[in-house]
């Protein structure tokens, strides 16, 4: 069963068509105006209106107002939230599409086995090799992990996390209709050059740099589910952190 939708993320959505609406450098109407008419409390709509700063779709001028961004560029997201990487396409006003390169069941290799805590003989995982696209243009090659373990066919995840991709749905998605649910990651982030065939599916030159964002993903009890390296085009995607001083 997929999760119902928070007041929070249908508020985030309204504003992101507004935002396509007004395009780029146009002032929001004021926290006040949009609190009444989307007909939600002030609270919600500064929570949103943060989440898409971070996404890189607004800017505030202090003492003048929000703003949405210019439209060239990369798109710029912050890391903060786990969105799903069609959906952070989807919000910088994109057209997101996931080509499925591969996806078998597989032996981990020793590095996924730890990443995973699979011990053993019981080391199989769903390996998922997938091309995220924005308006056509190759943004990130993604290779994910799964164990195999969690399904009683794995051979059934392989078939919906095709279909999955087909319809623009990420695996996080694919993974809450088989009743287990994404809460947390935990990231590392590291340059790499491009090989021959990472460079060939990002369509750029081999060694080409690239951002490569390792994670492994825990379910809402401590367990790890996913282990991911997205290889990240980062003329193309940018990857921010929002930092604060405590």
């Amino acid at each position: 069963m997929r999760r119902r939708p928070l007041i929070t993320d249908e508020v985030e959505a309204q504003l992101r068509e507004l935002v396509r609406k007004l395009g780029p450098n146009r002032r929001l109407p004021s926290e006040m105006e949009l609190s009444n008419e989307l007909a939600v409390g002030r609270s919600t709509i500064r929570e949103a209106i943060r989440v898409l700063e971070r996404e890189g779709l607004l800017f505030k001028r202090h003492g003048v107002g929000t703003f949405t961004m210019a439209g060239s560029g990369p798109i710029v997201v912050g890391l903060e939230v786990l969105r799903g990487i069609p959906n952070i396409v989807r919000a910088a006003g994109q057209e997101p599409r996931i080509a499925t390169e591969i996806i078998d069941v597989r032996e981990a290799p020793p590095d996924i086995v730890t990443s995973l805590e699979l011990d053993g003989d019981d080391r199989q995982v769903v390996f998922a090799r997938q091309l995220y696209l924005g308006d056509g243009v190759p943004i990130i090659l993604g290779d994910s992990y799964v164990p195999a373990r969690l399904f009683s066919d794995p051979s059934v995840f392989c078939a919906d996390v095709t279909k999955g991709a087909a319809d623009g749905r990420c695996l996080f998605d694919v993974l809450e209709e088989h009743g287990i649910q994404v809460k947390y990651a935990v990231s590392g982030v590291q340059a790499v050059c491009a090989d021959t065939v990472v460079a060939e599916l990002l369509a750029v030159q081999t060694g080409h740099p690239l951002l490569l964002l390792s994670e492994v993903h825990y379910s809402d009890r401590g367990v790890p589910v996913i282990c991911s390296r997205d290889y990240i085009e980062s003329t193309r995607h940018s990857c921010v952190v929002v930092r604060r001083r405590i």
